[in-house]
């Protein structure tokens, strides 16, 4: 057997913020500067 060309933390992670917050991120890297624009453009974040 050899190693999997695949790696599964990416999709993984993904999936786990989307389940977290409702906001599908398709591109990497997933920053916090990408989660905080995603989360302020779906409402989930309050404005001052």
């Amino acid at each position: 057997m050899s190693e999997s060309p695949f790696n599964p933390v990416a999709p993984a992670l993904a999936n786990a913020i989307r389940n977290a917050t409702g906001i599908r991120f398709a591109e990497l890297p997933i920053g916090r500067d990408k989660i905080y624009l995603g989360l302020k453009e779906g409402g989930l974040v309050p404005s001052h």
